[in-house]
């Protein structure tokens, strides 16, 4: 049998450097709801909302693709230490990519915030079976938080 995650407390923080409004509770319980249910101990996790120029400028620096996105995760910690999370969103992406998947903002937002948060976990996306997997993972943890009718 699998243990339970250590309940650590973690340190949680969210960064809004946009004009748009985020639910600091909601997002708090999004990553402690995906740790606990991917059976992740965590000492920290943060999440900074950015200008969508801003992310672009972050993909190219850290990854050599000028490109936009909405979501960038990095994991701070040493491979031998509790997950020390970051991931720095683009509500102005998000809110491009509702318009675009026919689903509401409050639905693209949880998604993306649960994807980067699986990226900090270890899960990977760069090939369709595994952005499938990443997907239906993403799928079950909106579900579980009732945001999947957001």
């Amino acid at each position: 049998m699998e243990s339970e995650p250590n309940p650590l407390p973690l340190e949680f923080c969210l960064s809004n450097q946009t004009d748009i409004s985020i639910d600091e509770h909601i997002c708090n319980n999004i990553v402690r709801t995906v740790l606990k249910g991917e059976r992740v101990d965590a000492s920290s996790f943060t999440i900074v909302l950015l200008p969508r120029n801003s992310l672009r400028d972050m993909k190219n620096e850290f990854f050599h693709l000028d490109v936009y996105t909405d979501v960038i995760a990095f994991n701070l910690n040493d491979e031998d230490e509790n997950l020390e999370g970051e991931i720095y969103i683009s509500p102005e992406q998000i809110k491009l990519n509702s318009d675009a998947f026919g689903v509401s903002f409050k639905n693209e937002l949880y998604r993306v915030i649960i994807h980067g948060i699986l990226h900090c976990c270890g899960w990977e996306d760069e090939t369709a079976v595994l952005k499938s997997a990443m997907h239906r993972q993403e799928d079950f943890y909106l579900k579980k938080l009732g945001a999947h009718r957001a």
